[in-house]
C-alpha cells in the first residue's frame, strides 16, 4: 500500500474507467507505485482473464494525477514466465512493484499458479524502468510455504526505508508476513502472523501504529473488512489485535 500526497481527484463508481485512448482500463487486482524520480504513478494489474490463458499477463498504465491514465502495454506476459517442471500457460495475478534503491531495479512480485491453483507460488521479476518489459527471475513458495492472495509493504515509518515485507495467505488458513531480502528477490522468514483465514491484506503506518486491513474469505460475496492494529516499533515479531 502506498501513500498518496496529491490534490483530491474524483472518479465515479459503477462506470467504465477509460484510458487516454478511450479504451476501458484492463488492469485488475492492482498495485500502484509512486515513481521514485518524478512522483508520477504506475498502475500494474492483470489483463482481462479469458478462457485462453496464453494471452494473460500484467498490464501497466501511467498517470501524473491519478485520474487520467495512459496505457503503457503489457509489461509481463506468459512468454517471460517459466517454472521448472511445469508447463504453462499460468495464472498471473495481483502484481505489486517496489523500487529497490540498492540494486536500482523495479521489482515485481505476483501470485503465480496453475489454472487449478495447485502450484501456489509467488513469481518475481525485475526491470530497470517502471514500464518494463520485466525479466522473470524465479518462482517459489516463500519460506517453503504455499502462497495465495498476496501484497507487498515497504516500511517508511521514519521517512526512510526500514525494510520491505511480503504479506500473504497461507493456504487460506492464516496470514504470514515475511521480511524481504535486501535485493527484494526473496524472503528471510516469517516475522508475524494472524492466525485466522484472511485475504485482501493492506498494511499502513499511522500515528506510531501499524494497521492491517483484511477481508474474510467469502469468494465473490461481500463481507465487512476487518482492521488489525499493532503498536510496535517495527514489523518484526508483531502482535496483531483486531479492532
Amino acid at each position: 500500500m502506498c501513500p498518496f500526497n496529491s490534490p483530491t481527484v474524483f472518479t465515479q463508481n459503477g462506470v467504465v474507467w477509460n484510458d487516454t485512448d478511450g479504451r476501458s482500463i484492463q488492469a485488475h487486482a492492482i498495485g500502484i507505485l509512486i515513481d521514485p524520480y518524478d512522483n508520477s504513478y504506475w498502475w500494474y494489474g492483470e489483463s482481462l482473464k479469458t478462457a485462453n490463458l496464453s494471452d494473460h499477463g500484467i498490464n501497466c498504465y501511467h498517470s501524473t494525477d491519478l485520474l487520467t491514465w495512459t496505457n503503457m502495454g503489457q509489461v509481463l506476459g506468459q512468454q517471460q514466465v517459466s517454472i521448472e517442471g511445469h508447463t504453462g500457460p499460468y495464472v498471473i495475478e495481483r502484481p505489486k512493484v517496489l523500487w529497490n534503491s540498492v540494486t536500482e531495479r523495479f521489482v515485481m512480485w505476483f501470485h503465480l499458479d496453475s489454472s487449478s491453483y495447485t502450484y501456489r507460488y509467488v513469481g518475481v521479476a525485475t526491470s530497470s524502468v517502471p514500464n518494463g518489459v520485466f525479466t522473470f527471475i524465479h518462482a517459489f513458495q516463500p519460506d517453503g510455504i504455499p502462497s495465495l492472495d498476496m501484497n507487498l509493504y515497504e516500511d517508511k515509518r521514519n521517512g526512510s526505508v526500514n525494510g520491505a515485507y511480503l504479506v500473504r495467505s497461507w493456504n487460506n488458513q492464516y496470514v504470514g508476513i515475511s521480511r524481504l531480502t535486501n535485493d527484494y528477490l526473496n524472503t528471510t522468514g516469517i516475522t508475524s502472523t494472524i492466525d485466522e483465514p484472511r485475504e485482501g491484506h493492506a498494511i499502513f503506518h499511522r500515528n506510531n501504529n501499524y494497521y492491517m486491513m483484511t477481508s474474510h474469505l467469502t469468494s465473490w460475496m461481500p463481507n465487512p473488512a476487518e482492521l488489525f492494529i499493532s503498536n510496535t516499533d517495527s514489523l518484526e515479531d508483531v502482535k496483531w489485535i483486531s479492532l
